[in-house]
């Protein structure tokens, strides 16, 4: 069983490694297409023990990727290990995708390329989206008389590919977590020593490593029963500012998944609790900074708030830093997008206006959305709402010029700064998300 949880361990490198500018490996960003797709994996096979313990698991998945991100091979590859070849494909009938389900209990269903712009595909995602989002089946009658109604079962995990974001109704978007992939997210040559093994496995006759795995996975959960119990009960993952239920009970439900996981090795005496904490950590962040993308892409937002949103995610999960002093940021300029400086007003980021500008689009592209503005029209309306600070001057014409940047001394040069009232921020984030 040890080998096993070790080459589960080893799925996660299908992940692109991701190394930062001073050339060191970067293992939350690395983590960011793997992890939520690995945990969902295993998350389908433990279906019941979360249902017993009453965390429901009422979400799907969905890849977002155009051709060539790999997305279909990497389900193919290891999101069927006992189901093999079952994918259906959204040209399916209705009842063909019911009967695919009904057959994955406590397993993962898998259907492939939804195209938003067709109507009965989006019906159809619609139906299983609902099903797996209420945990609720199609209801028919039985009994001599058919005067008995019952309900289809739904159990387990379902994986949705797509080319492009659904762009789904609020209500609709809750029910999923998605994942963009770029043609560039997997490493091929990973996903490539699985892919052999499926061939070499089929040829010789024997289970595959992924089978394997996930036949190690179920044992523990069998074998651990009560104490997988008892975990899940006691379990609250570290505090995170999510304002829909459903994506805190996601979050939770994630969470919960990696601590199983880890526990598991902890208990086959791969790895010391000290270990598995470091690890505990690192995945905790990808899976906060998952949610919080998930969360601003389900709210409908004007350019300026989605800066906000953005902003906010990419501090929060470190993928930006605010040096904590102005002597830090003129030390160390190059590793942050500005710094913390406190007053009588409170609290205050100043940050580099090209850098923050560009993090944030850099953020929305990789989630595959756009900051459908200009850089300067987001700065306007900051400054007009009064969410950042700047200043007027007279523009010769006897009116005035409103400046939306202030000037700041940095080693000994006057340099424009966005000057964003942190409390400021933090209260119309909060007024704008409990509008929603």
């Amino acid at each position: 069983m040890g080998i096993a949880w070790q080459n589960d361990l080893r799925i996660l490198k299908i992940g692109k490694s991701i190394f930062n500018d001073d050339g060191v490996f970067n293992e939350a960003e690395s983590l960011k297409v793997s992890l939520p797709f690995w945990l969902y994996l295993h998350l389908s096979f433990a279906c019941k023990l979360f249902n017993d313990t009453g965390l429901k698991v009422q979400f799907l998945l969905l890849l977002v990727g155009k051709t060539g991100s790999l997305k279909t091979t990497i389900c193919e590859t290891f999101a069927e290990p006992f189901n093999e070849g079952g994918m259906l494909r959204f040209e399916s009938t209705s009842r063909a995708l019911e009967i695919y389900r009904e057959e994955c209990i406590d397993m993962t269903m898998i259907v492939d390329d939804i195209f938003k712009k067709n109507a009965t595909n989006m019906t159809k995602f619609e139906d299983i989206l609902r099903a797996f989002g209420e945990g609720i089946g199609r209801a028919k009658s039985a009994g001599k008389d058919f005067n008995e109604i019952i309900r289809t079962k739904v159990q387990g995990g379902c994986i949705v590919t797509a080319e492009h974001d659904l762009e789904s109704q609020q209500s609709s978007a809750l029910r999923y977590v998605s994942i963009p992939l770029e043609n560039d997210s997997i490493d091929t040559a990973e996903l490539n020593i699985f892919q052999q093994d499926k061939i070499h496995a089929k040829l010789a006759g024997r289970s595959t490593i992924v089978q394997e795995i996930f036949a190690a996975w179920i044992s523990y959960l069998e074998d651990n029963y009560e104490r997988c119990t008892n975990l899940l009960i006691n379990f609250q993952p570290p505090p995170l500012q999510l304002k829909f239920k459903r994506h805190q009970q996601i979050y939770r439900d994630f969470c919960a998944t990696a601590v199983l996981i880890l526990d598991w090795g902890h208990q086959i005496g791969i790895i010391t609790p000290q270990q598995a904490q470091e690890k505990m950590a690192c995945w905790f962040k990808v899976i906060a900074d998952l949610m919080l993308r998930n969360q601003s892409e389900s709210i409908a937002t004007e350019p300026w708030q989605q800066f906000l949103l953005a902003l906010q995610q990419v501090i929060a999960t470190g993928t930006a830093i605010v040096a904590t002093s102005k002597d830090e940021f003129e030390r160390h300029g190059g590793k942050y997008i500005g710094f913390c400086k406190s007053d009588s007003d409170g609290e205050k980021y100043v940050l580099v206006p090209d850098k923050v500008i560009s993090i944030v689009r850099q953020q929305l592209t990789n989630s595959g959305r756009e900051l459908v503005s200009d850089a300067t029209s987001i700065f306007r309306d900051l400054f007009m709402k009064g969410i950042s600070k700047g200043y007027e001057n007279k523009d010769g014409n006897g009116g005035t010029r409103k400046r939306y940047f202030k000037r700041v001394k940095l080693q000994g040069h006057l340099v424009e700064m966005l000057i964003l009232s942190r409390e400021h921020m933090e209260k119309v984030i909060e007024n704008f998300l409990r509008e929603e």
